[in-house]
Formats: structure tokens, sequence, C-alpha cells
């Protein structure tokens, strides 16, 4: 919007945009304020939009096609702004149904101290029936997207409860009859298979557990898996220190106690070695500091005789 002072005789170049109306034009070329006066102007024109001109108009006069060109465009912008409009307008439709309900509807009681400031609209719609005719009458999305929306959210609350019931099975050390995938690919459905998986581990005593409790029991078992590795580790040491010949390899004997639980095939392993082999097992450094722990009035003489 500033007026800059040009020399009287002064040329200036113009220069066109792919989507430049003829109003935008003569907005750049009357900066110019002495034009017609002295001062004129040069027009530069790249091949794109020299091809684009000559779409609209090509007679062979530059200023004329120019012009052409540049009405047309305007008439184009002027027909996008009033398809706008036109869907502005059909939407203001349902925003004035919305405000007339807004206006007729009634101020809340007020609330007493301590309680939650009560809501002017309607209650909320609980039966899944009148939801989904609700959905059909004001929502845009066709039946088909409305329940490809629903069977993702059904998908993601199978999904959530999966993982909860694997973890439970997990932590409580048991071992389903079959493997958790044959259930699900025989059922065919997702929520389906979750919810007979559900059943199984109920059936097998299996509690299923939820979040907080499963970031538990998590830590629980993986503080008793480090204590059995320990007393394992403790265990081969000492074997090895020992030189007693063993019966059978050390693979062989621990192969006969493969389906027992880690914590019980240590123990059955210790006990055997303790029979026959008299090999006396130190207790592990670990479950020392435990003890430590548990008692506080444990002494260092204690300790060793722990050790």
């Amino acid at each position: 919007g500033m007026d800059i002072k040009q020399a009287l005789d002064a040329k200036g170049c113009v220069t066109l945009g792919k989507d430049m109306t003829l109003r935008d034009y003569a907005q750049g070329c009357y900066r110019f304020r002495g034009l017609a006066k002295g001062q004129t102007l040069c027009l530069l024109i790249v091949d794109e939009v020299k091809q684009l001109i000559a779409r609209t108009s090509n007679t062979g006069n530059v200023r004329f096609d120019v012009v052409a060109w540049l009405l047309t465009n305007s008439m184009r912008s002027e027909n996008l702004q009033n398809l706008a409009l036109c869907g502005q307008l059909m939407h203001n439709a349902w925003r004035r149904q919305a405000w007339r309900s807004l206006m007729g509807s009634e101020a809340p009681p007020k609330a007493t101290k301590g309680e939650l400031l009560p809501s002017r609209f309607r209650k909320p719609i609980t039966d899944a029936a009148e939801i989904k005719k609700t959905l059909s009458v004001h929502s845009v999305l066709t039946e088909a997207d409305l329940e490809a929306e629903q069977k993702k959210k059904e998908e993601g609350v199978a999904k959530k409860r999966l993982e909860q019931i694997l973890m439970s099975i997990r932590a409580s050390g048991k071992r389903l009859p079959f493997d958790h995938r044959d259930i699900l690919r025989q059922a065919g459905n997702l929520t389906k298979g979750v919810g007979a998986l559900s059943d199984i581990a109920k059936s097998m005593g299996i509690e299923i557990l939820d979040d907080e409790m499963l970031k538990k029991r998590s830590k629980e078992i993986q503080d008793k898996n480090e204590r059995t590795l320990g007393k394992l580790r403790m265990i081969m040491r000492t074997v090895e220190e020992s030189k007693t010949p063993l019966p059978f390899p050390m693979q062989q004997i621990m192969a006969q106690f493969g389906n027992l639980e880690m914590e019980v095939m240590v123990e059955r392993l210790q006990e055997f070695l303790a029979g026959a082999c008299g090999i006396a097992i130190k207790q592990d450094p670990f479950d020392i500091m435990v003890t430590i722990q548990k008692n506080k009035k444990t002494t260092p003489k204690k300790m060793l005789k722990l050790q």
C-alpha cells in the first residue's frame, strides 16, 4: 500500500502467475501511479503460462489474449467461491436446527456444593438400537462404514483382552493343552476366539488379571526366575569344584526333570545330587542377600554359616 516515487519515464516489468485473476493483475500494475503519463510496463510471460493462455485465447494479440485469460481465471475463481458458499449454506441447515434445540432447552437446576454441574442437554442414549438408529439418520457415514468402525473397535478390545489372557497364563506357570493360535483359527472370529480362550483358562483355574496386577505379577515372576537361575549357576559351579564323578552327564540328568517348572527342577536336581552323589550345594549369594534384607538382625557370623 506504500506509494514509492518512481521516475516519470520509468519502465516496470509485470509477471503472470498460473492462478492470477484480472483484479490481481490490475492491482500489481497500478503500483505505477504514472501509467499513461510517461511510465510504461513490460509483460514477462514464461512458457508454461503462455501455454495456459493459448488454451483460452490464441488470437495472436498478446494483450488481448492475456486479458481474456485473466477474465477466465476470475470467473473460475468466482465459481469456486460460489460452490464453497453453497456448502456453507447446506451446513447451516443442521446448525440452525441445533441452535433452535439449544435455545429451547431449559437451564439446569443449581448444583449443591460438592456435586457436579448437571447438564442442560438430553440424557445420553444408552440403548444400542437407539444409537444405531440415530447414527443412521444423522451420520454422513454409510451403513458399511458404521459396521467397519464397530468391527474395528471390537477387534481392539479383543486384542487387549487376548494380551491379558496370555500374560495371565504365563504368570500362572501353567500350560495350555494346545496352542492358543489353533483356538483363534478354529473360531474364525477374534472376539469368539478370545472368549473361548478365556473359558479354557478359567476352567484350568487361571485368574485373568488386569493390567496393574499383570505388571506386579510379571515383576514377581522376573525376580523368581532370577533367583532360580542363580541357584542353577551355583549348582553347576559346586559340581565343577567338587570334581565328584556323576553317574550320568549333567545334561542327561537335567533332561529327566525337563517337564517340571524351573524352580521345581532346580530343587529336584539339588536333592538328586545330594542323595546320589553326596554333593552339598551351597546357598546362592542372592538368597543370602534376600535373607539379610528380610531380617536386619542377621550378623556377619550368621551370613558365614549360610555360606
